[in-house]
């Protein structure tokens, strides 16, 4: 078994990783990625053919990455942003290995980390946790209380609708995936039915300009988490889904789709469905209206040039076809396929540090823990809400840079470095 000495560690080679990478790699600090699948994986191998971002380009801003090479305020598609990627991997030549799954951290008696992999062991001053609050995919259900007979997908499998077999495609959860598969399943003439709890939505446009753009110039993107009255229930509400069209998820029951609302349980090969559909559509509204409504306030204030706002907003809402009385339950027969768009959740089984609170969540301030030279990051939501994504992950990364160099001088001063501590 081999061993390596480095002076940071970062564990991750997706965004939050490589933004950390870029960073220590101005300050000429030594260290290295430790990737377990390959550099971007979940980009690459988590999100359907027709994937878009969401995001301008403008606000894709990963340190040492292009995005707006052909236009500031175009979409990317998934093979565009790929190729901004890689063209950002093989200019910066960042020192990633993969693919190498690190399978336990621990703290020696000196105080340095020990990261092992299968077959070799690395030693470091620092350790960065990147690999961020999305490792693997989440299934709320056992799975096999579902007939073998349907196909059963993750969005993180789905590619696209030809690779679906013929029948009604069940879609459970509300996000952007969520909305975005199931558009995709209706204008490929498929027979959908589609299962959510919360449902906020945002326009894509409004007053003129990019919904996105608007928040950030409110500042709703840079307001911390921890000025919210309950800050741990902030960093895990679901983000708006960004809708193309007035209405937000009305407009798929005007165009046919079956909405249900949450898949509470299953019994005896029968699905059943919470009755509060209603009450989510009327809470996506008032979400819609404050949200507009800082806007408007923001544009009166700064005294800003804006098209005039839409009249009516609330006929507007209500000339868009509200649901009926959905029904609560559904025969597993019924259907073929299901696809599970209910996102991600963390794995941190490799850590053995004393870096968590009782859930299993890390306790950071800004991606600091209580253990000297243990950083996390690419966390949602981590200290705003665009942390995490490529439009925030920088800046967490750049705050955290000063405090890795303070910790490793700091060791070099009293002793407690790798260098005096030989492995």
């Amino acid at each position: 078994m081999k061993d390596h000495e480095l002076s940071v560690i970062i564990v991750g080679a997706g965004q939050a990783g490589i933004a950390m990478s870029y960073h220590l790699l101005q300050a000429k600090i030594n260290h290295i990625i430790l990737e377990r699948d390959t550099p971007f994986h979940s980009w690459r191998n988590q999100r359907w053919d027709s994937f878009r971002l969401v995001t301008q380009n403008w606000q894709n801003q990963l340190p040492g990455c292009n995005f707006t090479h052909n236009h500031r305020n175009a979409f990317l598609s998934k093979a565009g942003l790929l190729q901004s990627l890689e063209e950002s991997l093989k200019k910066n030549k960042f020192p990633i290995r993969y693919p190498t799954e690190v399978t336990q951290i621990s703290r020696t008696a000196h105080g340095s980390f020990k990261v092992q992999t299968q077959g070799e062991v690395f030693y470091s001053s620092a350790i960065v946790i990147a690999t961020g609050s999305f490792s693997r995919p989440h299934f709320p259900f056992d799975r096999t209380q579902f007939p073998k007979r349907i196909i059963q997908l993750h969005s993180a499998e789905y590619r696209n609708p030809r690779s679906l077999p013929d029948g009604a495609i069940l879609v459970v959860g509300g996000g952007q995936s969520g909305f975005q598969i199931t558009k995709e399943l209706l204008e490929s003439r498929k027979e959908v039915l589609f299962s959510f709890g919360q449902c906020n939505w945002l326009p894509r446009t409004y007053r003129g300009r990019d919904i996105l753009e608007w928040l950030d110039l409110v500042g709703i993107v840079d307001l911390p988490t921890d000025q919210f009255p309950n800050p741990r229930e902030a960093r895990f509400i679901t983000s708006p889904v960004i809708c193309e069209s007035a209405g937000g998820f009305r407009t798929l029951i005007k165009d046919g789709v079956k909405v249900l609302g949450r898949l509470a349980r299953i019994q005896e090969q029968v699905m059943h469905f919470d009755h509060g559909l209603k009450k989510s559509f009327a809470e996506s509204d008032l979400f819609y209206f404050r949200a507009t409504h800082l806007i408007d306030q923001y544009i009166k204030r700064h005294r800003l040039k804006a098209t005039q706002k839409e009249p009516l907003k609330t006929a507007l809402l209500r000339s868009v076809a509200m649901p009926q009385q959905a029904a609560t339950q559904l025969e597993c027969n019924k259907i073929s396929t299901l696809v599970w768009a209910t996102g991600f959740r963390e794995d941190y089984s490799f850590v053995r540090l004393p870096v968590f609170d009782s859930q299993g969540q890390p306790l950071v301030k800004r991606g600091i823990t209580n253990v000297g030279g243990c950083y996390f990051l690419g966390l949602h939501r981590l200290y705003n809400f665009k942390s995490g994504s490529l439009y925030g992950v920088g800046d967490d990364a750049e705050y955290l840079l000063p405090h890795i160099v303070s910790h490793l001088k700091a060791g070099q001063l009293t002793g407690n470095s790798l260098a005096n501590h030989p492995m």
